[in-house]
């Protein structure tokens, strides 16, 4: 698998896998199955937060500000 971003799938560490001669470090066939249990653990922890804690948790991830204004606008809407 290859995530949107090296840390969805270790990529660094595989590319040095890959340099030392290790065949083919990216071919994992249980790679996306793990990388999805680890986005629902993360989904169903999130949910089971007051949505207090739910807001504060975005503010200090600055999720808004990597997603812009739009991102911003629209989670205000869900918490009202």
């Amino acid at each position: 698998m290859l995530g949107n971003h090296p840390c969805h799938n270790d990529t660094f560490s595989k590319w040095r896998r890959l340099q030392a001669g290790e065949q083919n470090p990216f071919g994992d066939p249980s790679e996306w199955q793990r990388f999805l249990g680890e986005l629902r653990c993360s989904y169903r922890a999130f949910m089971s937060l007051a949505p207090a804690d739910q807001t504060a948790l975005y503010e200090r991830s600055r999720f808004c500000d990597y997603c812009g204004d739009r991102a911003a606008r629209l989670f205000q809407r869900q918490e009202s």
